[in-house]
């Protein structure tokens, strides 16, 4: 049984707050087939998540006054012989727990609402941590930018000049350090999203067609997307939170446009989607020069860089990790024959009927 799977049963039941069962395998059709180890079931609903509880069937005996299977008729006199038509009949129960306790409800009902309170506290002290985190991280941002337009600018009028006044050896370190102020400047945009992540919000269903084209439009308008083609195949709607959604897309389509280039060859990328037994998988793949095994352990790492002359702060991939894990979803790469590679990634599917 998979946690995803037990939690849309205890949603598809209308379960709130608190379920309890001894019987956990007919009310719970993820659990059907384990019943040696969750025929019973506690759980207790904390916000979008599901504390459980599970214990193992006992099997019983219980004994019937005569077998239901086998007819029996009367003696040509028309009677019943108790001693024989009524013969005890043992059945063999399954499937079932130990009853719980008839306080469990009220007590799980107090556990919850004991822990709600500490999530509670915890979440406002973290959200005002994260506030002043936020506006420090802001500042910053402003007044390093502040300085890095005014050497880009500085920088852009040495490199424009055409009155001959400046030697080309200088014009060449002028054009060089623009390139790496810019680059600098971009670094600085990246860590303040990255700093950003947040998820405090709730679900909401999310149709993932809107943002995928949203990203592609937005990589478009930024140039980033020449000499490349994307295509975008039906995607599911999810339940997820939108903001780092565009975020993951669009920062795992910047990274195909940065990294899987291959000298001047049109780049092919598409967007879709697979089914998967445990979870939707969304995939975002190229056909370009694919990633060395030896970087696989290592590209979701914070500022790494598989190939730097390619540019990137070596943060789009190590924020997506993070906002995905926090989503308690995964992501990993994969190959792509007969070359390139693809970005693959979980999301709790939305149902629609």
């Amino acid at each position: 049984v998979t946690a995803s799977a037990l939690r849309d049963d205890l949603l598809q039941r209308n379960v709130h707050a608190v379920a309890v069962s001894q019987r956990a395998g007919v009310d719970f059709p993820s659990l059907a087939t384990s019943a040696s180890t969750a025929a019973g079931i506690v759980g207790i609903q904390l916000g979008s998540e599901w504390l459980v509880l599970l214990r193992g069937q006992v099997k019983r005996q219980v004994a019937w006054a005569g077998n239901p299977r086998e007819i029996k008729r009367p003696d040509q006199a028309g009677h019943f012989t108790p001693r024989t038509n009524f013969e005890p009949w043992m059945e063999e129960i399954t499937g079932e727990s130990e009853p719980w306790p008839e306080e469990t409800e009220e007590l799980a009902m107090e556990i919850r609402a004991g822990l709600l309170e500490i999530i509670q506290r915890r979440n406002i002290t973290l959200a005002r941590t994260n506030g002043d985190l936020r506006r420090f991280a802001g500042t910053v941002a402003h007044e390093v930018k502040n300085h890095l337009q005014t050497g880009i600018m500085a920088l852009a009028l040495v490199g424009e000049d055409s009155s001959g006044s400046f030697p080309p050896p200088l014009l060449e370190i002028a054009s060089l350090g623009r390139e790496r102020l810019e680059g600098l400047s971009n670094f600085v945009d990246e860590l303040l999203a990255f700093s950003k992540t947040d998820i405090s919000s709730s679900l909401t269903v999310i149709d993932l067609n809107l943002i995928a084209e949203e990203a592609v439009r937005e990589l478009e308008i930024s140039g980033l997307s020449g000499n490349a083609r994307v295509v975008i195949s039906p995607l599911p709607k999810v339940w997820g939170h939108e903001t780092q959604l565009r975020h993951v897309i669009g920062n795992l389509l910047r990274n195909a446009l940065i990294h899987a280039r291959d000298g001047h060859q049109v780049l092919n990328i598409e967007i879709g989607s697979r089914p998967d037994p445990d979870a939707g998988v969304i995939f975002v793949r190229d056909d370009g020069r694919g990633i060395p095994t030896g970087q696989r352990e290592k590209i979701f790492d914070y500022f790494f860089r598989g190939a730097a002359e390619n540019g990137g702060s070596g943060i789009g991939l190590a924020f997506c990790y993070q906002a995905l894990e926090r989503m308690g979803q995964r992501i990993w790469v994969e190959d792509v024959a007969p070359r390139g590679s693809a970005f693959c990634f979980t999301v709790r599917i939305a149902d629609t009927d």
